[in-house]
């Protein structure tokens, strides 16, 4: 379950009920537990990392792309778009897939995820025109917020459950990573599959 709020909505592929699919937004390090938690066939997940985390750990994000996972641009510093120049964003962009490229040896794959979430008319545009599909989340794991109980990113994914939900989880939430286990249980029980952005499609224009 996881992933667009775009104009006109998008629907999941396949599956009695839709997809579920989660987007990982990775801001400090990248967790092997993590991705050990997701791997096949427990989980897809997309994971929208920026540039510093690649150079980090070159070898996990080897790791992700064999495990089948989508992994997508999100910019090489996770600059807030609104402050920049076009230039600038087109060289956070085109840095990203340079060194996603010079790692994998494959050119990334045309999914992007504005830092912090923040994005204007213009560089949504701007984004659009250099090839990518923007993804945007529908239900989001409130991991910057204290948490009081460790059910309450369970709860956050439950209480807004539906067909073609897009979640949102920082990886660097301890919380987030030990309610992981319960969460995909969850929301299989419920009769959900877990796919990725990429394999989500348009729904027919009327």
């Amino acid at each position: 379950m996881h992933i667009i709020d775009i104009p006109g909505g998008f629907q999941p592929v396949g599956g009695a009920k839709s997809a579920a699919n989660q987007t990982i937004g990775v801001r400090s390090g990248i967790d092997a537990h993590e991705n050990h938690l997701l791997a096949p066939p427990r989980a897809a997940k997309g994971a929208f990392l920026a540039g510093y985390n690649l150079k980090k750990d070159p070898a996990f994000l080897k790791q992700l792309v064999a495990d089948g996972h989508l992994v997508a641009n999100h910019t090489m510093t996770h600059r807030d778009f609104n402050t920049l120049s076009d230039d600038e964003i087109k060289k956070e962009i085109a840095d990203f897939e340079k060194l996603y490229k010079d790692i994998t040896g494959s050119a990334v794959k045309p999914f992007f995820r504005f830092p912090y979430g923040r994005y204007n008319r213009h560089v949504l545009s701007l984004v659009s025109d250099l090839g990518y599909t923007s993804v945007f989340w529908s239900t989001a794991m409130k991991d910057w917020e204290p948490r009081k109980h460790p059910d309450d990113p369970l709860n956050d994914i439950m209480a807004n459950l539906h067909d073609g939900n897009v979640i949102l989880m920082h990886q660097g939430s301890k919380e987030n990573i030990e309610a992981l286990d319960k969460i995909i249980k969850a929301i299989k029980d419920k009769g959900y599959e877990f796919d990725t952005v990429d394999h989500l499609q348009a729904p027919p224009r009327s």
